[in-house]
């Protein structure tokens, strides 16, 4: 790859997507200001692979970090035809995000049609090959390796502690590598068995020209080259296939690295150690790059960044020549201005007013605050502590809500605790290789008191944080109004439905009392069974109830009535839109038995009469109708018989019964058919 100049790039590319050709979608809102900064971006990010192999695009969230790596993927096929791209997303969606974008950018912002990336058609030269798993990949490798692949990282994170699982894993990529020696997938350890598996993708993998990396932040705990035990599958395979060099050499004759530039993507890309940027790259194979600045002038190896040696000034020096980071900024008084800048940072817990802290209104929250502080400080008061803990390695350090038992369900759900996809329920392992403790040294304690409050109130213990939050959401119930709240852990995002769930349930239990009066024993009846029934004070379900998602389909091609199974996570769901309790007409049972149940009386209700409403909606459509065609009552009748029997039989294949939804839809058609002759 040659350096190139920012009019070079333009002859190629237009971020404001008047130089496209397609009919897709547009890229709205892009001033030509910003166009000009992302294309200087990409040819920052072309030069910077030019010149060290390894580039990292950390632009804020919203800077289009996206449409920067497309640039360079164009830029860099342009010149170099045959080249071979690689990109890994963080998850599906994602994966297929970029697929998309991949598509809208050739067509909207790439400027010539050179059948190297833009086909004549519009569409990108080359097909992507979108791979759901590892055994996917192996198989269209080897059906076409000449194409751009586009897997995801939670492919890499497989479950290999079960002999039988890693007995499947091989039987999959055997049938592709079946001239590899039979050793080389051994089963008989799980640590084994990875780096076999890994470099047997390796083997299938041809050289990939430029690998593009989205959230590569995710790696940061690195491909565990001096400790491979505590490394996650997911980093171990990615490294191993894409030909780590540490390995390079030991035994494997066709093992190699793979992978000659490599583009990462990320709005975090380290937290507060340089070291990450190191650990990331060297996963995929380049931890051993040398970096140097556009003059070429001082050429610094990129393993300085995790050398603890190396003052904090190098470090910085360093990463500047692999970091490409341009932030958000909005136009005050004439001059821009930072995120920094213009906004304000709320430490003292303030939540409607900015420095006015959030107070304990709750006698039960003061009491489980300084119950949980109590029992935190009796744990780290134990000889195994010595009274001491590193900074985070506390459960409670977040909130009150993260418990061994849901840990251990997602566990069991995933299969088998899949490495890599579950991270928000451990802490950062490089603070303790003790797994134990990598969950929270509080976290069995917490996990008793959690269970206990339950058993004892039936209701989730109190949280001062996130039930002031909670308190200040449900008025949405009343107002209708929308809400964007940020959270710092994933984890949190479902307790907090949880939460706002039994507030909204209180919210409607006061409007059926306001709007029922005389039946207050009834409702509360009600909310009693709905409690016992659905375990509404436990933690939330993973799904709805209901049918499977197959079968309402069938029945929505069936009956044209759209069969919404609602759900059990709150009163509403459950009692007007799920399951509902039994031996009573809740709305749930309204709905299935008199409006979504095609015999019933009521199944028509919402259905628009289309005849009447072509014939200027009369008071006698009928009538109206045999004067419109010209045919007596008799005829009419008659006709209207003969088709609708033709049109339910073809549409049900009923030959007995009349469910009234499809008489209704076949007179309907009926009586549609004899006007269009008219």
């Amino acid at each position: 790859m040659k350096r190139i100049h920012m009019d070079l790039a333009r002859e190629y590319i237009d971020f404001g997507g008047a130089g496209g050709t397609g009919t897709g979608s547009r890229r709205r809102g892009i001033t030509p200001s910003f166009a000009e900064s992302q294309l200087r971006g990409t040819v920052a990010a072309y030069n910077m692979l030019a010149h060290n192999r390894v580039a990292y695009i950390a632009d804020e969230v919203g800077m289009g970090k996206t449409y920067l790596a497309l640039g360079v993927m164009g830029l860099v096929r342009h010149f170099s035809p045959g080249a071979r791209m690689l990109v890994i997303a963080p998850r599906a969606n994602i994966q297929m995000k970029w697929v998309k974008e991949l598509g809208n950018f050739v067509r909207n912002n790439w400027r010539v049609t050179d059948n190297r990336v833009k086909s004549v058609q519009g569409d990108p030269a080359r097909k992507p090959a979108v791979c759901h798993s590892l055994t996917e990949f192996a198989r269209e490798l080897t059906v076409n390796a000449d194409r751009d692949f586009f897997l995801r990282m939670t492919s890499f994170s497989l479950a290999l502690k079960r002999r039988k699982a890693r007995a499947g894993y091989r039987k999959q990529l055997r049938g592709y590598v079946g001239w590899l020696p039979p050793s080389v997938l051994s089963t008989e350890t799980a640590q084994g068995f990875r780096e076999g598996y890994g470099s047997a993708l390796n083997a299938l993998l041809p050289d990939i020209d430029l690998l593009v990396v989205d959230e590569a932040h995710n790696l940061r705990k690195g491909f565990g080259t001096e400790d491979p035990r505590h490394t996650s599958n997911r980093n171990r395979i990615m490294g191993l296939m894409l030909g780590h060099p540490s390995l390079a050499g030991r035994g494997h004759s066709w093992y190699r690295p793979r992978v000659r530039r490599v583009l990462c993507l990320s709005a975090t890309p380290f937290e507060d150690d340089y070291g990450d940027l190191w650990r990331q790259l060297d996963v995929l194979g380049h931890g051993g790059a040398q970096l140097g600045n556009a003059c070429g002038r001082r050429i610094v190896p990129l393993r300085i960044l995790a050398d603890t040696g190396t003052d904090d000034d190098t470090k910085r020096e360093a990463a500047s020549n692999l970091l490409i980071r341009r932030v958000t900024h909005i136009t005050i008084g004439g001059k821009a201005h930072t995120k920094n800048m213009y906004r304000r940072e709320w430490r003292y817990g303030g939540f409607r007013s900015f420095d006015d802290p959030i107070r304990f209104e709750d006698p039960r929250q003061r009491l489980i605050v300084g119950l949980v502080q109590k029992k935190v400080a009796e744990v780290l008061g134990n000889e195994r502590f010595g009274n001491h803990f590193q900074i985070g390695m506390l459960s409670s350090f977040e909130n009150f809500l993260q418990t061994v038992r849901r840990i251990r369900a997602r566990e069991h759900s995933a299969g088998e605790a899949a490495e890599g996809e579950g991270d928000e329920a451990t802490f950062d392992g490089r603070q303790t290789r003790n797994r134990a403790e990598q969950r929270g040294a509080d976290t069995r304690v917490l996990n008793a008191l959690i269970e206990s409050y339950q058993d004892r109130f039936r209701q989730g213990m109190p949280h001062p944080k996130l039930d002031t939050a909670v308190q200040s959401l449900a008025s949405a119930f009343e107002t209708g109004e929308k809400a964007l709240l940020f959270v710092r852990r994933v984890a949190t995002v479902a307790e907090l439905a949880r939460r706002l769930d039994r507030e909204f349930d209180k919210w409607v239990r006061r409007k059926m009392k306001a709007a029922l009066p005389g039946l207050d024993d009834e409702i509360e009846e009600l909310f009693e069974r709905f409690t016992s029934e659905t375990g509404a004070c436990e933690e939330p379900e993973s799904g709805v109830s209901g049918p499977s998602a197959g079968s309402r389909l069938e029945r929505e091609l069936l009956s044209g009535v759209e069969d919404d199974p609602g759900g059990r996570e709150n009163f509403f769901s459950w009692f007007f839109r799920g399951e509902g309790p039994k031996n009573v007409q809740s709305g749930a049972a309204f709905q299935k038995n008199r409006l979504s149940n095609t015999a019933a009386v009521y199944s028509t209700l919402f259905e628009d009469d289309l005849v009447a409403w072509l014939l200027g909606r009369p008071n006698r459509p009928v009538a109206h109708l045999e004067k419109k065609l010209g045919l007596s009552p008799q005829a009419l009748r008659a006709r209207l018989r003969e088709l609708a029997w033709a049109y339910f039989r073809k549409r049900t294949g009923r030959t007995a019964g009349y469910p009234r939804y499809y008489v209704f839809e076949a007179y309907q058609s009926a009586a549609l058919h004899l006007l269009a002759e008219a």
